[in-house]
């Protein structure tokens, strides 16, 4: 193990210092690259909210051989576990593994292991050519999460997804990606991806949005981290407004484009 760290200090010297316990200190702020935002703060409090959840084992039991095997959307996998999507390998964590090693490693791992890979998108084409790439050499078997584009480029990224033999494809859920499904021509749900985009919108609007020109925000109560100290819980959030508007743009313009 001590020459593996040794050599990933030397791949990805720069971009992170492959400590013994990554836990978001010593590249806290370093981005790009493997750190938190800011202060790091929302990396380092979810590392110490998951130390502070513990197993109550029991040592005297009959089971001798665990079955951790489930069926998962249509999936048989050997334990519960999806390889979380990333994007943005090669300006990230350094130029020695390059975008389309790294999403073929983690599929292929995955299917070794009996579970799912997943895989990014970004505004670099680099990202989803890379991710459209690897769909296409495990004839599908993996999982992309795609942005939510306008109708358009959408719709372009989940028919390329579609080609590859992939079962499902994921999207970036919030209202405004809830609004963008509702305006997929196609899309047999479009209803139900309406309803609870207006769903999600009217809670905000009713009891958390700040209409006064006076503020310096929009919507109100947000909360950066769920177990984070008292300065990031109830907060207002720049993105929080951002997605705000924009799904209002969309509802009365399907065809409006912000990004």
């Amino acid at each position: 193990m001590k020459q593996i760290r040794n050599k990933a200090r030397e791949l990805m010297h720069g971009w992170c210092q492959v400590c013994h316990q990554c836990n978001g200190r010593a590249c806290a702020g370093q981005v790009p690259g493997m750190g938190g935002v800011g202060t790091g703060r929302s990396f380092i409090n979810n590392v110490e909210a998951l130390a502070a959840l513990k197993l109550n084992l029991r040592t005297m039991h009959q089971a001798h051989h665990p079955d951790l095997s489930c069926h998962f959307l249509g999936l048989e996998l050997s334990m519960p576990v999806l390889a979380s999507p990333i994007g943005g390998v090669s300006f990230n964590m350094s130029d020695h593994v390059n975008e389309l090693d790294y999403t073929m490693a983690v599929t292929r791992g995955c299917l070794q292991a009996g579970v799912m890979g997943c895989l990014g998108d970004g505004a670099l084409d680099l990202v989803p050519e890379s991710s459209f790439a690897t769909l296409k050499n495990v004839n599908g078997q993996a999982i992309m999460f795609c942005k939510p584009w306008e109708q358009k480029v959408l719709l372009e990224r989940l028919q390329r997804v579609s080609s590859t033999g992939a079962s499902m494809v994921g999207v970036d859920v919030d209202a405004a990606g809830l609004v963008t499904l509702a305006n997929l021509e196609k899309n047999p749900e479009k209803e139900l991806c309406l309803e609870g985009a207006m769903n999600i919108l009217k809670t905000l609007e009713a009891g958390y949005v700040d209409w006064d020109p006076q503020t310096d925000f929009i919507v109100k109560m947000g909360t950066s981290l769920y177990h984070g100290k008292e300065d990031e819980l109830h907060v207002p959030l720049i993105y929080g407004d951002y997605y705000f508007l924009e799904s209002l743009f969309r509802l009365r313009h399907p065809d409006f484009e912000i990004w």
